[in-house]
């Protein structure tokens, strides 16, 4: 697939599936409905192609470029649910630490369903987090040269 983009009311993402069975959802600005929402479908079309193929993923959230979510998005966020036999692995890079203590509180909420989620501070860690959880899962994770080739998009551009 393309890599996909989503725009509304000053925040963005990017939804790359390039690196499959490793998917990155890279966010800019503070999370809405629309984001959210467009965020939630993409995984769970890739859950489907997962499924399908017999696959598991892991699924990076960049979060480099966040702004802490409203109480409404916080809300949205809990409500996510992936089946977790094929996202086994959710590494997050979180740098800002009011979004780390959303992150934390929605956490709370949820509970259970959070035990997949990892925090990082670098995208090379969270990198080798969803390789280490593939192999682990018997998966074949992309090799580091694939991923060394990776380079991060940019706010307001579809080059990547």
């Amino acid at each position: 697939m393309p890599i996909e983009r989503i725009v509304d009311d000053g925040a963005e993402m990017v939804l790359d599936d390039r690196l499959a069975p490793i998917l990155i959802a890279t966010w800019f600005g503070t999370a809405t409905g629309k984001t959210i929402d467009g965020f939630r479908d993409w995984v769970e079309a890739q859950i489907v192609a997962a499924q399908a193929r017999n696959e598991v993923l892991a699924l990076i959230n960049d979060s480099l470029d966040a702004d802490r979510p409203s109480p409404a998005a916080r809300t949205k966020f809990s409500a996510l649910t992936f089946d977790p036999t094929v996202v086994i692995a959710l590494p997050t890079v979180i740098t800002n630490p009011m979004v780390r203590g959303v992150m934390t509180a929605v956490g709370w909420v949820i509970g259970e369903r959070m035990k997949a989620v990892t925090t990082w501070a670098t995208l090379p860690e969270a990198f080798e987090s969803a390789r280490t959880a593939l192999r682990e899962a018997g998966a074949r994770p992309p090799p580091p040269s694939r991923i060394n080739g990776y380079q991060r998009p940019k706010r307001g551009s579809l080059e990547s």
